[in-house]
């Protein structure tokens, strides 16, 4: 893994550091205080970024719980940090809770109804995708919340707010929303899906930003429009008059 700095000189970023792995990688999250947790096959690993500290593996090989991992070679989607010092581990069989030494945290286990494609973590829910619908559970708790019946949907953001969907061999974007939470984007419906108002679908931006540039284009306008010269405002009206 190689990390770069991303900063204000010339180039715009310089490199930082790079992180030797024990194998390929197959998932990479970024968790609180410069740590990286980077999965592999049937394992996870947390790193610091600064390089500070050890590695912390969260796949204990001594655990008789989670021996089946390593047994059935379980594909690694993504490390979420439930709260200080434990972790849901997503794999693409199932998703555990372990602590900080790599034991199981919890008997409770995530179990997918249908293989998993990809996932993505939004307000304290995890997405579990796959070719028939979206699985929504609640992270703290490990309870199922809701199905949504979009087939074919893969995340185009890592918190899964904005999808693609093939609907009719056409591909759409969907926005998936948290009701009781405040909306990113701005879609003009009401949390029934009625339309509030007849305007277009937009992006938020900031607000500050928007001033300055409609102040800057009212300047312009007012430089373009000018008085005519009374001479030659005198002149045009001749002219015009028979």
């Amino acid at each position: 893994i190689i990390i770069y700095e991303i900063n204000r000189a010339k180039g715009r970023h310089k490199l930082f550091r790079s992180i030797l792995l024990p194998q390929p990688p197959q998932s990479l999250d970024i968790l609180g205080d410069g740590r990286l947790a980077v999965g592999f096959q049937s394992a996870f690993t947390i790193y610091s970024i600064l390089g500070d500290q050890h590695p912390l593996s969260l796949v204990h090989p001594d655990s008789q719980s989670l021996g089946f991992l390593s047994m059935t070679q379980c594909e690694a989607l993504s490390c979420i940090e439930v709260t200080r010092g434990e972790y849901l581990l997503v794999f693409n069989l199932l998703a555990v809770y372990v602590d900080a030494s790599g034991r199981k945290s919890r008997e409770k286990e995530l179990m997918y109804p249908a293989i998993p494609t990809a996932v993505a973590v939004c307000d304290g829910l995890l997405l579990v995708y796959s070719d028939i619908h979206i699985d929504v559970f609640e992270v703290l708790s490990g309870d199922w919340v809701q199905t949504i019946n979009l087939k074919r949907t893969k995340p185009l953001m890592h918190t899964g707010i904005l999808n693609m969907v093939m609907i009719s061999d056409l591909p759409h974007v969907a926005y998936l929303r948290n009701l009781h939470k405040e909306e990113i984007v701005r879609t003009g419906l009401d949390s029934n899906g009625r339309p509030k108002s007849r305007r277009k679908f937009s992006l938020r931006e900031n607000s500050k930003a928007t001033r300055t540039r409609l102040r800057q284009l009212e300047s312009r306008m007012l430089q373009l429009v000018q008085p005519l010269p009374a001479s030659l405002a005198r002149q045009l009206s001749t002219t015009s008059n028979p």
